[in-house]
């Protein structure tokens, strides 16, 4: 589970991370925290291997990432994905808080592009109470979102194409590639077709669109595997959803944790949270349904 420590209760070893509470009164703290002692604000992973009263147990808990040096009027250059949202004035990029003003300065977008896991480098001036001023957002181009399937139907008027029941849309910057037999050089939209075997990697944008901006867009040679790499939205043991695509598990999946470690559903389970970043591998079973053969936690990037 990754997020900002918040409600931190040294005494009873408690913390919330959104509105999961983490005891890790028997958990392995990294070596990376001041003084060795977790704080609020710290941007966390905490691994566990069950749940308990509604509380995850931690077995490691590690800081992710030092902030930084944010006393009142320092000026911050800070690149990650949004993690906390609330408005365009009030969200967390990698655990620092973030407002903007109407003096705002955005590039790659604008405000109402703003949303939870959108990738942004911000700059600007750390106020008195800890929240970095942007004087400037960058909304970037994001790669950790992946899928690799069958392509359904192609609208190169648009600009767009649907696989997974997910519509995929390129622009002026999205970079297309034929890696297939066919090897068209170059390679535009309207030269694929639905039945084609396409991988994207981007980002979902518009935030909470359930669709996904292409930062790169190949062909490959017809494949039968479906794979679909995003934050999770929904989670009902043993299936949760990516982009509105539901991710099946049974007896024969494989499960592994960000190390490449196989683990057991359970433990899959227990840790897998909304908004973690999952890359699933399996079958296109429905147009929105992978049976899943192997599902891997991934680090955001």
């Amino acid at each position: 589970m990754l997020g900002t420590v918040s409600g931190h209760d040294m005494a009873n070893f408690l913390f919330s991370i959104n509105d999961l509470v983490v005891d890790y009164s028997g958990a392995t703290l990294d070596n990376d925290f001041p003084g060795g002692q977790i704080n609020d604000g710290d941007f966390v992973e905490a691994k566990g291997m069950s749940l308990v009263g509604g509380n995850l147990i931690a077995t490691i808990v590690e800081l992710k990432n030092a902030l930084p040096n944010v006393a009142d009027g320092v000026h911050v250059e800070i690149q990650g994905f949004i993690t906390r949202f609330v408005s365009a004035t009030d969200f967390d990029v990698t655990g620092l808080p973030v407002t903007t003003t109407a003096n705002t300065v955005y590039e790659g977008g604008g405000e109402g592009d703003l949303g939870l896991n959108i990738k942004v480098e911000v700059e600007g001036d750390v106020n008195s109470g800890g929240v970095l001023v942007a004087t400037k957002v960058d909304i970037r181009r994001a790669k950790a979102v992946r899928a690799t399937a069958n392509v359904d139907s192609v609208n190169a008027g648009a600009n767009s194409l649907v696989m997974l029941n997910i519509t995929i849309s390129v622009d002026a910057l999205t970079r297309l590639e034929d890696k297939s037999s066919a090897d068209v050089r170059p390679l535009t939209l309207a030269d694929i077709n639905a039945g084609d075997y396409v991988e994207v990697r981007g980002g979902e944008f518009p935030a909470g669109s359930g669709d996904i901006l292409a930062t790169i867009l190949e062909r490959d040679d017809a494949d039968t595997e479906a794979i679909l790499q995003g934050f999770v939205e929904t989670i009902s043991d043993p299936s949760f959803t990516i982009l509105g695509v539901t991710i099946e598990t049974g007896s024969g999946t494989i499960f592994r944790d960000v190390d490449d470690t196989v683990i057991s559903s359970t433990d899959f389970f227990n840790q897998l949270a909304p908004n973690s970043l999952v890359k699933a591998k399996g079958s296109e079973v429905a147009e929105d349904v992978i049976s899943a053969t192997e599902v891997e936690f991934e680090l955001e990037f």
